[in-house]
């Protein structure tokens, strides 16, 4: 006579709104490998340089497998690629969050805290800067148009436009003027050997002299001519030539 099985206890369930209970997102691998693989190349890439670091390297320092770096990158080279990639994004996180932690209405502060944490930012990024952006194979000119923190930066100058606080007619070409110069400032300062943190507060006010001057129309003697017909310099009364007079400061934004 066959003995029959008593049936199983049925796993107790639990609750996922009991308090205390809360669900976990389960990280994917593959994102953890490429993450470490990143971090491996770049630590590589600035002790020993590009040329000099293997793929074998990379793999050593992350721990991960030879098939599974080529399952994510076909190359040494586009593992550059995307490690360029990543420290955009970085920078863009960074400068976002940032700004995130600033009141919506307070449109100087905002501005005054971009310019400032883009400056960090940038210093930040240190000699891994020159790997991924100074390379041989890197495009000799760059545009930061269309990526995430330039279309954020140009948002903020609408809206600063939008609520009156100050008149910008381009915000994409002010935005662009204004972190293209910071970033010439910051390099200029580096490659003295100085602190690329330094200028961070006069860079943010001459952004904010920027965004608040007057229109060019608005300028006293803008509209008139330098030159006669004849080509003879034309001196209008209350205007000197070959000079702009000042435009009022900007409000503080300290």
């Amino acid at each position: 006579m066959s003995r029959v099985a008593p049936p199983a206890k049925a796993r107790p369930h639990r609750d996922e709104r009991a308090p205390g209970y809360t669900r976990r997102k389960p990280q994917r691998r593959g994102q953890l490998r490429v993450r470490s693989l990143l971090d491996s190349a770049a630590t590589l890439f600035v002790q020993k340089g590009v040329d000099a670091t293997t793929v074998d390297d990379i793999i050593g320092r992350a721990g991960i497998a030879k098939g599974t770096f080529y399952h994510h990158f076909e190359s040494k080279a586009a593992l550059l690629a995307a490690l360029r990639e990543d420290v955009i994004a970085r920078f863009g996180e960074q400068v976002a969050n940032a700004v995130d932690r600033c009141p919506k209405d307070k449109h100087w502060l905002r501005l005054n805290t971009w310019v400032r944490a883009a400056v960090d930012a940038h210093a930040d990024m240190g000699p891994l800067h020159d790997i991924v952006f100074g390379g041989a194979n890197e495009p000799a000119r760059w545009t930061a148009t269309g990526s995430s923190f330039m279309d954020n930066f140009v948002s903020l100058l609408t809206e600063g436009a939008s609520a009156g606080v100050w008149s910008v007619e381009n915000s994409l070409l002010s935005a662009t003027l204004i972190f293209r110069g910071l970033l010439g400032v910051v390099d200029d300062i580096i490659l003295a050997g100085g602190d690329p943190r330094s200028p961070a507060q006069k860079i943010a006010e001459l952004a904010a002299r920027m965004v608040s001057a007057r229109r060019p129309a608005q300028f006293h003697g803008a509209r008139d001519r330098v030159m006669a017909s004849d080509g003879s310099p034309v001196r209008h009364e209350g205007s000197v030539p070959g000079k702009c007079r000042g435009t009022p400061g900007s409000p503080s934004v300290r």
